[in-house]
């Protein structure tokens, strides 16, 4: 009997050594699409490269479990319209957007430039310069340039960065816009041995803040871009933010 009150005594106890719990208890769930844009989102790796480890280092102190989805920029654009998924990473900032997405505080500072061919090279001292070619523009995209609402310019969209590349290099556009960081990468690795034949026009179309776009059918919305500014403030604070830029070199 003794040891049978000795037990169950100690059964109310608080055991000496807890279980730990997680060191984040994820209790909700972003879903943001994206698209293949290294070195800011590398489908090829298991973290998504900078995306992967800058929405967990954000959001994960919150509560949150991350869930990135991969797609062309069109299709992830509309789910974000439609309240599919909670934001979109990453986009420009433009009065069309608005209606459908709040914004984040800037995320990334970047910019759009002129990608043309060596031996056709484009003359671009203003944008009515640019009228004269074909421009291969992002389907669904836009540059945070004044090329974005011009008119009488001709253009042939492509589902990515990498397509409108192989289109420049076939002769069926003169330039293509593109983010810098991105093409670079992609020159760098992908069309390394193509490279040599190609190179920026002599002036940027724009320089660009990126953000986290939310979407505002997420019954969520609010939450997540409160909740994102300020994980982004304390990763910055923290120095974690200024180290994965150096790991993906989407420094200038």
């Amino acid at each position: 009997m003794i040891r049978k009150a000795i037990f169950a005594i100690a059964l109310l106890l608080p055991p000496l050594f807890p279980m730990q719990p997680p060191l984040y208890a994820q209790t909700k769930t972003v879903k943001i699409g994206t698209l293949h844009l290294p070195p800011n989102i590398d489908q090829t790796l298991p973290d998504y490269g900078f995306v992967g480890e800058l929405m967990r280092a954000v959001f994960e102190p919150a509560g949150y479990r991350v869930e990135i989805t991969v797609g062309p920029w069109a299709r992830v654009f509309e789910g974000g319209k439609t309240g599919f998924y909670d934001a979109v990473w990453p986009s420009i900032m433009t009065e069309e957007r608005k209606r459908w997405f709040d914004f984040s505080d800037v995320a990334v500072e970047s910019k759009y430039v002129l990608l043309t061919r060596k031996d056709k090279p484009v003359d671009f001292r203003s944008f009515s310069d640019l009228t004269k070619y074909t421009i291969g523009v992002l389907r669904g995209g836009a540059t945070g340039s004044e090329l974005d609402t011009m008119t009488g310019l001709k253009t042939i969209e492509g589902a990515s960065f990498s397509d409108n590349i192989r289109m420049l290099l076939a002769g069926r556009i003169d330039a293509m816009t593109a983010e810098f960081f991105t093409v670079q990468y992609l020159l760098n690795t992908e069309f390394g041995s193509e490279a040599p034949r190609l190179a920026y026009a002599g002036k940027d179309l724009s320089n660009i803040s990126l953000y986290l776009m939310v979407s505002k059918k997420s019954a969520q919305g609010k939450a997540v871009i409160a909740d994102f500014n300020a994980g982004l403030a304390g990763v910055k604070a923290s120095g974690l933010y200024a180290r994965l830029l150096e790991k993906y070199r989407m420094r200038p």
